[in-house]
């Protein structure tokens, strides 16, 4: 019953900001008003897949905790994501070897090794390639 609920006022939250960019945006009918928000959550699809790599460029110049990973995500894009989502990642990332805790830490860090710096370059290729056919199409 508590998913229904929570369903409705997410339903509801989202009607509201569309009444308001309604009222706001000139020019915007209904069928505009689904695309723009039809887009923005796909956008924010793409970036919840694509937090790993997002954690693991952002331990690139510095180690990173799971709180400034949180909070890089939220300046970079706006973006609220939950200690529940960014943990797991971390986790998963160190045993596949992408992250390495640092120690002596009060709080743990992560850098990234070399086998998670190479993996940031093979994404940016696969990425760079689906950029080119997306564009060309």
């Amino acid at each position: 019953m508590r998913s229904k609920n929570v369903r409705r006022n997410k339903d509801a939250s989202l009607k509201e900001n569309e009444q308001c960019l309604l009222y706001t945006t000139p020019n915007l009918n209904e069928n505009d008003l689904k695309y723009v928000t039809w887009v923005k959550e796909a956008e924010k699809r793409a970036i919840k897949h694509s937090l790993d790599l997002i954690i693991l460029s952002n331990a690139r110049k510095d180690p990173i905790t799971g709180y400034s990973a949180i909070l890089f995500v939220r300046k970079q894009f706006n973006l609220w994501i939950s200690a529940g989502t960014i943990y797991p990642i971390l986790a998963n990332l160190e045993n596949k070897g992408l992250l390495q805790t640092v120690e002596g830490q009060k709080n743990r860090e992560y850098k990234l090794t070399i086998k998670g710096d190479a993996y940031l370059v093979a994404m940016a290729k696969t990425f760079d390639r689906i950029k080119k056919m997306v564009a060309t199409t």
